[in-house]
C-alpha cells in the first residue's frame, strides 16, 4: 500500500513491506489507497494518469503538490515567514535550497497577485533576497570560484520573475566585522594579512579533519548573519532537509553533541541575531532531487569543502555514507531518524514566534512571561559553534572564578572588553566557555598553534566569549554574594 497524501504517517514506523510514494513510512489504513492491478508500471500512483520517470512513484505535478504542501504546512504552522518579514535564502545550488527558492517565489507571487486584486492595500507581502557564500577561500585552489558565482547568478536572475536581490559573499568576509588592527591582543603582522590569508591560517591551526569541516560551517553561518543584519533581513532560510538532519544526528552523536543537537533540527532557531528557519525539514533529499530533474529546475554541483582525500577521517563523511546505505535498504529510515530526534526536548529559542491572536489570548488569561531568578544559570552559547552549553560545563568552567571570589581575590578579568581580550589568561578562559566538541576537535592543544588561533579568531567569536565570561562571573558572584565584603570595606 502507499500513502494517499505522500506525506507518511508521521509516526516514523513502517506499516508494511512498502513505503509511501514520498519515501516516508506508510500511514494508517484510513489514509492509504489500495493499488489496483489497473495501475500500469510507470504511472503515477496518486493521480493514476500521468507517467513517471527517474524510477519514482509520483509524477511531477503530484510530487510538486506533495512537497509544496509540506513546505506551506511548516511555514504556516510555525510562523516561519509572515507578511512583515524580509527573508534571506541561503542558496548553495543544491536541490534543497533550489526548491526552497522556487516555493518562496511561488508563494510570494501568489500573495502579490492577491494583493493587487484586493482593495486592502494595507496588507504586505514578505520581501525576499538570496545569498551565496563562496567557500573557495578555504581551499588552496579556487579555480571554480568564478564559475560557481556565474551559475548561481543564472538561477536567481530571471526575466519572467520579479527581481530578487542576490548577495555574493565570501567565507573570509567573517573577518571584516571590525578594524582588525585595533583589536586587543592582535599582533601587527596578523592585522595586516588579507582575510583569505587569515582564513587559511585559522583552518591550518585545526588538526582534526572533522573539526575543520565543522569550523567552515560555523563561519558560514556567521557570514550569513552578517549579510542579514547589514541588509535588514528578519529571517534566514536554510534548505536543510530531513536527510541531512538524519546524517547530522549520527555525526553529532559521535562528536558528543547530544545535549546541544536538538537546537539544530527545529523549524525555528532564534539564538542568532537574525532568526534561522528550516521550512524543508520534513522533506527527503530523494524527493527534492527528483523534483528538480522532473521540473527542470537548474541546480549547481559545487564540490564540498574537503580537507582530506581519505573520507574515513571525517566523521561527517562516514555518517553521510552510513545513512545513505540505510536509505538504500529502506526509504523510510532517514525519516525515522529525523522523527526520533525530533522528540528530543527543544530549547526556548526553538519556540515558534507567538502570533497576535495567541498574544491576545495569553493576555486575556493573565499569562505572564516568567522572570529569571538572579542566581539562575544564564543561557550560554559556545563562542565557536553557538551550541547551548550544559549546566555542568558551565559549573566546571566557573569553578576557578568561584574559588578566587570566595577567597577574596580579584575578579579574573576587568569589566572593560579590551582588558579581557588583551589578558594573557584569555586563551584558557576562551576554551572554558566552549562546548566539549569544539574544545576537542577545533581548539588546538597548548602551543604555537593555540596561540596563533586565539589571535586570529573572528571578532564575533571573541565577543561571544567575553559575554560568556562576564555572565559566568556575575552568576558566580551572585551565589556567594553574602560571603563577600562590601566594596567600601578593606
Amino acid at each position: 500500500m502507499a500513502c494517499n497524501s505522500g506525506q507518511g504517517c508521521g509516526s516514523g514506523e513502517g506499516c508494511g513491506t512498502n513505503s509511501c510514494a514520498s519515501g516516508s513510512p506508510c500511514s494508517r489504513e484510513d489514509d492509504t489507497v489500495q493499488l489496483s492491478s489497473a495501475v500500469k508500471p510507470g504511472i503515477c500512483v496518486k493521480c493514476k494518469e500521468e507517467p513517471t520517470s527517474e524510477g519514482f512513484e509520483l509524477c511531477c505535478t503530484c510530487l510538486h503538490t506533495n512537497l509544496v504542501s509540506k513546505f506551506k504546512t511548516a511555514v504556516n504552522k510555525n510562523s516561519l515567514v509572515t507578511p512583515a518579514d524580509h527573508v534571506l535564502l541561503a542558496l548553495s545550488g543544491g536541490p534543497g535550497s533550489r526548491v526552497a527558492l522556487e516555493f518562496l517565489r511561488e508563494i510570494r507571487l501568489k500573495a502579490q497577485t492577491d494583493l493587487d486584486a484586493s482593495r486592502d492595500q494595507g496588507t504586505r507581502v514578505f520581501g525576499l533576497g538570496v545569498v551565496f557564500v563562496d567557500e573557495a577561500g578555504a581551499q588552496s585552489s579556487s579555480q571554480n570560484s568564478e564559475h560557481n558565482v556565474e551559475e548561481i547568478s543564472s538561477i536567481v536572475v530571471s526575466e519572467n520573475e520579479r527581481p530578487v536581490p542576490l548577495h555574493i559573499v565570501k567565507l573570509q568576509d567573517v573577518f571584516e566585522d571590525k578594524d582588525l588592527r585595533s583589536s586587543p591582543g592582535l599582533d601587527e603582522d596578523v592585522g595586516t594579512r588579507s582575510p583569505e590569508e587569515r582564513l587559511q591560517e585559522l583552518l591550518g591551526n585545526v588538526e582534526d579533519v572533522t573539526g575543520k569541516e565543522d569550523l567552515v560551517s560555523y563561519l558560514r553561518m556567521q557570514v550569513l548573519q552578517k549579510v542579514a543584519k547589514e541588509h535588514g533581513y528578519t529571517k534566514v532560510v536554510l534548505g536543510v532537509c530531513s536527510s541531512r538532519i538524519a546524517a547530522r544526528a549520527i555525526a553529532a552523536t559521535a562528536k558528543g553533541q547530544g545535549f546541544s543537537f536538538p537546537a539544530d533540527i527545529q523549524y525555528v532557531d532564534s539564538r542568532w541575531p537574525v532568526t534561522v528557519v528550516l521550512p524543508l525539514r520534513d522533506c527527503l533529499a530523494r524527493e527534492l532531487d527528483v523534483y528538480c530533474r522532473l521540473a527542470n529546475l537548474k541546480t549547481v554541483s559545487i564540490e564540498n569543502t574537503s580537507f582530506s582525500t581519505d573520507k574515513s577521517k571525517s566523521i561527517n563523511e562516514i555518517s553521510q555514507v552510513f545513512v545513505s546505505l540505510l536509505q538504500e535498504q529502506n526509504f523510510s529510515r532517514e525519516y525515522t531518524i529525523t522523527r526520533t530526534m525530533g522528540k528530543l526536548k527543544p530549547f526556548d529559542f526553538n519556540t515558534p514566534p507567538v502570533g497576535p491572536i495567541e498574544v491576545a489570548l495569553r493576555r486575556r488569561k493573565g499569562i505572564q512571561t516568567p522572570t529569571i531568578a538572579a542566581n539562575e544559570v544564564p543561557d550560554l552559547l559556545c563562542p565557536i559553534c553557538s551550541a547551548p552549553l550544559d549546566t555542568r560545563d558551565f559549573m566546571n568552567g566557573g569553578a576557578e572564578c568561584s574559588a578566587e571570589l570566595s577567597n577574596g581575590g580579584e575578579v579574573p578579568f576587568a569589566n572593560d572588553r579590551d582588558d579581557v581580550l588583551g589578558s594573557s589568561r584569555f586563551p584558557d578562559a576562551f576554551k572554558s566557555t566552549c562546548c566539549p566538541s569544539c574544545s576537542f576537535q577545533i581548539i588546538p592543544k597548548k602551543g604555537i598553534k593555540a596561540e596563533s588561533m586565539y589571535k586570529i579568531l573572528p571578532e564575533v567569536m571573541k565577543e561571544r566569549a567575553v559575554t560568556n565570561i562576564r555572565d559566568r562571573q556575575s552568576w558566580m558572584r551572585s551565589r556567594i554574594q553574602e560571603y563577600l565584603l562590601p566594596d567600601d570595606q578593606d
